[in-house]
This record gives structure tokens, C-alpha cells and sequence, in this order.
């Protein structure tokens, strides 16, 4: 099986082999207007150094055999091992068609690279490496995940722009954080010289994508103010299921009292303490559950 994956379809199990790939990406995305090119893109950014470390990773990605034309494959199908019905630009028209008080979007699967990772909503805001590298101890290089916990929110002009003739330059609207941490992530696996099934991994991983689709106009302020408030969605809902200390005390009370049914033994507060410990993947800002003597 091949890699080789027109706009029509086709397989993607497997990458081609070939001696080496493209170096550079494309300009600024715009989804059917502009055409800012990634030179002064970095020039004029305010983390350029930052910039030239995701060219750098860019073109390290996409020489290896793995990855080879990354930006150019369709997302995967299910039956191929994708995670969910991937990109069709009908059903990208339909669903952006429906026209109500709030922004329609339309999901689905796709290439975490049809994205261009070096366009931001606005270049003068500086990026801040430790949210990157505090994302990053999720994507660890030699244990990917099974599926990506991040959507990609992309602008278009209009609903019936041709996404697929855009693939490598789309403009994201979404938190440039994890993408960063993920692009990051996979170059550190290929300069790790992780096995190719892992890097067979991280290929599966970018090729199903949750991507969602916005018809969010190019020319004026607009995608601007949309990735800001697509930024404080997500702020939002941070702070939405964010358990207070009073409700940490309860959740493991409860915890415990479950544990006494279902064992003869009743667990200590270290024991469960330590349990909370071993299986929880606590966010930088919760206050962990301890017992303290």
C-alpha cells in the first residue's frame, strides 16, 4: 500500500519511500484571499526566533521518509484507521450553508498539516515557550497518543471554498499551543531515531485530526477577534469543570466509601491518597490530592 493520497482518495497506511522532501512550507493560508509569505511572516513576528524553530522542524518533518508530501495526503478513513468521517468539501458547504445567530462549524476528520503553522492571528503577540513545553508532556516523542485532545479550528472565506486547493496554508484560529507542542513533539521523535512504527504512529495521529471548519472572512478584523474568542472558549471551559478544594475533598471521601464496598478492606487516607496520585493526570494549576501528616 501506498501513501500517495489524491484529493479523490485512496489508501494511507503506509508512506512512500524516496530520498528526500520539500524544506520549506508555504506562506501564509488564507482560505481563498492574501498571500503573506513566511519570510515576513518571521521578520515582522514577535517570536521569530520561534518561528524559525517551526521552519526548522517543518523541514525536518516533512524530509523524513515517514512523513514524505505530509501536507498534501487526505485524512485517513475509518476503515483505515482514522478516528472519525474525514473531510468532504460537501459536507463542509452543507453544513456551513446553515446560516443562525452563533458561528456553524463543521467537524470532521483531518491533516493536522494542511494547516499553516506559521500564521497567527496576530504576530505581535509573543508565544510562551512554557505553555508549549507543559503541552508537550502529553505528546511524549517515544509514546504518542492514541488521539489528538485538541481541535484545529480553521478559517475559510466562504463556505464553498475549495479547502483541499489551500492544503498546507489554511489560516488556524485555535490556541497555537498544541499545535506547536505537537509539530515539536514529532520532530523530537525523528531526531530521537524512534523506531518506524512509532513515527507510523505520530503519521496516523496527524492524518486524523479533529479539525472544524468556520467561514470567518479575510480582509479585516474578523479572525482576529474569532481566535480570541475561540482562545477564551477554551479558557472558559477550563475553569467550567475545574474542581474546587472543597470538591476535591468530597470526590475522594466518596472515592473511599466506594472502595469499601466493593473490597472487605477499608483503604487508609494514605491509600487513596496515593492512589490519586498514581492514576491522576493533574493540570499544572490543581492542587493535588495528598495526605499530610
Amino acid at each position: 500500500m501506498t501513501a500517495e493520497r489524491a484529493a479523490g482518495g485512496g489508501d494511507a497506511a503506509r508512506p512512500k519511500k524516496a530520498a528526500k522532501g520539500k524544506g520549506s512550507s508555504k506562506g501564509s493560508g488564507n482560505g481563498g484571499t492574501g498571500s503573506t509569505t513566511v519570510g515576513t511572516t518571521i521578520s515582522n513576528h514577535a517570536s521569530a526566533s520561534l518561528l524559525q524553530t517551526v521552519q526548522d522542524s517543518l523541514s525536518v518533518i516533512k524530509a523524513h521518509p515517514t512523513f514524505l508530501d505530509i501536507d498534501k495526503l487526505n485524512p485517513l478513513k475509518i476503515e483505515e484507521g482514522g478516528s472519525q468521517t474525514p473531510f468532504k468539501q460537501a459536507d463542509c458547504e452543507m453544513v456551513l450553508k446553515v446560516e443562525g445567530d452563533g458561528v456553524t462549524s463543521y467537524r470532521c476528520g483531518g491533516n493536522f498539516f494542511w494547516q499553516n503553522t506559521c500564521w497567527f492571528p496576530n504576530p505581535k503577540t509573543p508565544v510562551n515557550h512554557g505553555q508549549v513545553k507543559e503541552k508537550q508532556k502529553s505528546l511524549v516523542p517515544d509514546e504518542p497518543p492514541c488521539r489528538l485532545d485538541f481541535a484545529t479550528v480553521i478559517a475559510l472565506d466562504s463556505r464553498d471554498v475549495p479547502a483541499m486547493s489551500h492544503r498546507g496554508a489554511l489560516q488556524r484560529l485555535s490556541p497555537r499551543e498544541p499545535a506547536l507542542a505537537l509539530l515539536f513533539s514529532i520532530h523530537e521523535a525523528i531526531a530521537k531515531k524512534v523506531d518506524d512504527n512509532t513515527l507510523l504512529k505520530w503519521r496516523k495521529l496527524v492524518l486524523s485530526a479533529p479539525f472544524e471548519f468556520e467561514v470567518v472572512k479575510e480582509g479585516n478584523d474578523d479572525r482576529f477577534w474569532r481566535a480570541r474568542n475561540v482562545r477564551q472558549n477554551c479558557t472558559q471551559n477550563g475553569l467550567v469543570v475545574r474542581l474546587s478544594t472543597r470538591q476535591w475533598i468530597f470526590d475522594a471521601i466518596g472515592f473511599k466509601e466506594g472502595e469499601e464496598k466493593v473490597v472487605s478492606k477499608s483503604p487508609s487516607a494514605i491509600q487513596v491518597a496515593k492512589l490519586y496520585q498514581d492514576r491522576m493526570d493533574y493540570a499544572k494549576n490543581t492542587e493535588k490530592v495528598t495526605m499530610q501528616r
